[in-house]
């Protein structure tokens, strides 16, 4: 077997989303409810070695924040969120200055969640704004609001108030890294209590939906077309 085969097996067997584990992620709580309910079922079944090397390479990306932030103090790990039993679960990436800490990687600088980057495209949630701090440029808003951007992508908004709720921080630090580039934005988000309510209703009814093996209604529209 060569070194470039077994490199890759490595890297497949060892990457975090190989788990045959079966439980609702909160970190997919924004998608379709039925979509949820099906990747509860079939969690874990990622057989594309080349989709695991995509995600293996993101979270060594994100590990590497991780230890900048351990740099600067003030840090702590990450806690699993567990609840009903472990059928929901949810792993975050730490609390800076008190303050949780989500960490995300996409490959190139236009993929950032910025002004002018697809704020309006379907998927994303426009009812609301974030602030901005471009950290690696050495500019900053002064954590002031755009009036035309600055939304974070629908799912990731979902995940990180779901985060807020059942941890109970007010605050968090979502944290884009480009890897092309290495460019790095902070986008600070404050707790919605009413999303996180929805976000509460909507775990309540994928478990009773899991437990009675009854799948929920499709709201994406996109369910079977695929």
């Amino acid at each position: 077997m060569s070194l470039e085969t077994r490199l890759i097996d490595w890297t497949v067997n060892h990457g975090r989303l190989n788990s045959r584990e079966r439980y609702i992620g909160l970190s997919k709580i924004g998608d379709c409810p039925r979509r949820v309910y099906g990747m509860y079922w079939n969690h874990g079944v990622r057989s594309d070695p080349v989709e695991l090397m995509k995600f293996y390479i993101g979270y060594a990306s994100e590990d590497d924040v991780v230890l900048r932030l351990q740099g600067l103090g003030e840090y702590r790990p990450g806690v699993e969120i567990s609840m009903f039993e472990g059928m929901v679960r949810g792993h975050t990436d730490g609390s800076f200055e008190g303050r949780l800490v989500e960490i995300k990687s996409v490959a190139l600088d236009e993929h950032l969640p910025i002004e002018g980057a697809g704020f309006d495209t379907p998927g994303l949630d426009t009812s609301r704004k974030v602030s901005i701090r471009q950290e690696s440029s050495g500019y900053s808003t002064g954590g002031t609001t755009r009036p035309a951007g600055g939304r974070l992508p629908h799912k990731v908004w979902w995940q990180v108030q779901a985060y807020l709720r059942y941890l109970s921080f007010q605050e968090a630090y979502v944290i884009y890294l480009a890897r092309a580039t290495g460019m790095l934005r902070v986008y600070p988000v404050r707790e919605d209590r009413m999303m996180g309510q929805r976000i509460h209703n909507r775990v309540l009814a994928l478990v009773r939906a899991v437990e009675g093996r009854q799948e929920p209604g499709c709201e994406c529209g996109r369910c079977g077309t695929e």
